[in-house]
């Protein structure tokens, strides 16, 4: 019986250990969520002016 309990003990200090895990997984998985998000609209407009500037630059070896 005693070892049974003892048993029953960890299971349950195992358990609120992932429990508490989780949660800081959830906090940590928001966050990279809402940087992503801010970042989103910079990394289509970095992505419009590296096109634009590889045109021009190709236009321009192309006169030479």
């Amino acid at each position: 019986m005693q070892d049974t309990n003892q048993q029953l003990g960890r299971l349950e200090a195992q358990v609120e250990s992932l429990q508490r895990q989780m949660e800081e997984l959830r906090i940590d998985v928001k966050q990279m969520s809402d940087v992503i998000t801010k970042w989103k609209g910079a990394g289509a407009l970095l992505l419009i002016l590296g096109a634009s500037l590889g045109w021009l630059v190709d236009a321009i070896v192309k006169r030479l």
